[in-house]
């Protein structure tokens, strides 16, 4: 089984705060802690916006069924 971290992880990883990384991204820090805790579900542009604020890029695979 792979690791893969959470948004916050990658957050925490890159030493941002929510605030600096909310800014960046262009949403407030109220929507990002929603998206982190998983209290609400994040359009795919505000994705996109904070991977790249980041310095990622984010990517969607779409595999079949086992």
């Amino acid at each position: 089984m792979t690791y893969k971290p959470s948004l916050a992880d990658l957050r925490h990883m890159n030493r941002m705060s929510q605030k600096v990384l909310a800014g960046l991204a262009g949403i407030s820090q109220n929507t990002l802690s929603n998206i982190e805790r998983l209290a609400m579900s994040p359009k795919l542009s505000q994705l996109i916006k904070i991977a790249e604020a980041m310095g990622y890029r984010l990517e969607i695979e779409l595999k079949e069924k086992e």
